[in-house]
């Protein structure tokens, strides 16, 4: 796959566990707090003035990153290339024996 189209998967999957995490903040707001919809707009720009605003509002940024991170970690998946092959290929092995310099003949007296 090309680089520039696996950017674009990248950005594609970051946003929608973004939008997925989002979801289902809002829901799980709504059953653990009783906030419904239309008030989490006044909940968000005032999280002090209800009782579990600051509570409510940490749930919701904890699993939209959750969320963006997830987006972004199943890339190598989506891409075909499975996880372990993708950490594989930048071993610091390999970068070491590709970065040594190369051998010098030793020089002889006749």
């Amino acid at each position: 796959m090309h680089p520039l189209l696996q950017i674009l998967v990248l950005l594609g999957l970051a946003f929608a566990g973004l939008c997925l995490g989002s979801f289902l903040a809002l829901l799980l707001i709504g059953q653990l707090y009783g906030y419904s919809l239309a008030a989490f707009g006044q909940l968000s720009a005032n999280p002090g003035a209800s009782p579990h605003g600051w509570a409510a509002m940490m749930l919701l940024q904890g699993l939209t990153l959750a969320g963006l991170g997830a987006g972004a970690a199943v890339i190598p998946r989506v891409v075909g290339m499975p996880w372990a092959s993708s950490r594989r290929d930048s071993s610091s092995a390999k970068t070491t024996e590709r970065w040594r310099p190369p051998v010098q003949p030793m020089a002889t007296v006749r």
